[in-house]
């Protein structure tokens, strides 16, 4: 199935959905919600663009004393989190959320005494941030959308998959400062329960991307 008829099946999921929702009041002071999400991450580079894996490259190469090949491996980046947040005012939220976005699986290759070699890594960005968002107050509406900003800390993992090659220490850890912004709805199937699907750009250092997903979430206190 195409990216585009995913999207549109999706779509027409959400849509339907919302036939049989309740309607839902303006998300009032001191209501907390708890949020679990899934979706796919687009524009992302490959790992070596914002971690110290020329550094890597370079170290192997001296020790091969050849060239290294640097796959990126595969385009696929999906993404999982949880966030929290609490209404300080009538559908003003603070809210704290941990992301991992499942990177490129790169690939070194490589020859040791004239011995092919390949090391493989598992690579993910976790994203640690806290920021504000606002809730439109629709009150008999179904659906809420919502807009919203956060800052925090973002750090880009590099470990190296099962491997007799233990000359080096190949895991890397590099911390970015992120942003990230955008926005969503919240669509109610009761006073408490729904879906939230949510589109944002996040930026780190010279990497600027754009993040899907959809969440289910709970809110209590109200």
């Amino acid at each position: 199935m195409s990216k585009r008829s995913e999207v549109v099946w999706a779509v027409m999921f959400i849509l339907g959905a919302s036939c049989s929702l309740a309607a839902q009041n303006a998300m009032p002071q001191g209501t907390i919600e708890a949020t679990a999400s899934i979706g796919i991450t687009n524009g992302l580079g490959s790992v070596n663009q914002f971690t110290n894996f020329p550094g890597l490259i370079g170290d192997l190469t001296n020790l091969s004393g050849g060239a290294v090949r640097f796959d990126p491996g595969s385009n696929t980046k999906w993404n999982v989190g949880v966030s929290g947040g609490y209404a300080i005012r009538p559908n003003f939220m603070v809210v704290g959320e941990v992301m991992r976005t499942r990177l490129l699986n790169p690939t070194l290759n490589f020859n040791i005494l004239s011995v092919p070699t390949s090391v493989g890594f598992d690579a993910s960005l976790i994203e640690a941030t806290g920021g504000v968002q606002y809730q439109a107050p629709l009150r008999e509406s179904k659906i809420a959308p919502f807009a919203g900003v956060q800052v925090g800390w973002a750090d880009s993992r590099l470990a190296m998959q099962n491997s007799t090659f233990n000359v080096l220490d190949l895991n890397l850890s590099d911390n970015h400062f992120t942003v990230n912004f955008g926005g969503g709805a919240r669509i109610y199937f009761t006073p408490s329960w729904g879906l939230r699907p949510e589109f944002k750009i996040a930026h780190i250092p010279n990497q600027t991307w754009v993040r899907t997903s959809v969440g289910l979430f709970f809110q209590f206190g109200k």
